[in-house]
């Protein structure tokens, strides 16, 4: 009983640092995008006004 007990707090704890991971990751990247938007902003609104993305 206690074995399993044990399995079961390394599963929660390892998706739990998983989950993590993939926050810190997606935080990394719109970063990147924010960035990107940043050093080329003529560009984007361009291909913005030309292209929509809401049709």
């Amino acid at each position: 009983m206690e074995r399993r007990n044990n399995i079961v707090k390394l599963i929660l704890s390892n998706l739990f640092l998983r989950l993590i991971s993939i926050c810190n990751i997606n935080q990394y990247k719109s970063n990147q995008i924010d960035n990107y938007i940043a050093i080329h902003p003529p560009i984007l609104r361009n291909i913005v006004l030309r292209h929509p993305p809401w049709i």
